[in-house]
């Protein structure tokens, strides 16, 4: 894929993923994914994914949706847990909180 069809690719997944509500999705479930992408354009979501999958060999040429989905899923628990941790306060808990919406949508992914 060229650097256009990536952003395609990226841009259609994300987008797919937002729409799960309107197919029975709980939405609180995706409220995690929404708050990671939404101050982000589309090369910032695109490196975050592209990153996480680059070290996992296990992602490679697998298009399968549930693992992209994984693989942002948990690509923004981490971004949305070192958020946490720079704000003052319940870092800690607002890591631990994240990470159970994480779960959540993920299981409703599957």
């Amino acid at each position: 894929m060229d650097g256009l069809q990536k952003k395609a690719y990226v841009k259609g997944l994300v987008e797919g993923m937002l729409l799960a509500p309107a197919f029975g999705a709980p939405e609180e479930s995706m409220l995690c994914l929404y708050d990671c992408t939404n101050e982000m354009d589309i090369d910032e979501v695109r490196k975050l994914l592209f990153d996480y999958i680059k070290d996992r060999h296990d992602l490679w040429e697998n298009r399968n949706p549930a693992k992209s989905f994984r693989a942002i899923s948990q690509a923004c628990l981490a971004l949305l847990q070192a958020n946490a941790g720079d704000a003052p306060g319940d870092g800690e808990e607002n890591g631990e909180e994240v990470e159970a919406e994480m779960e959540e949508a993920e299981e409703a992914a599957e």
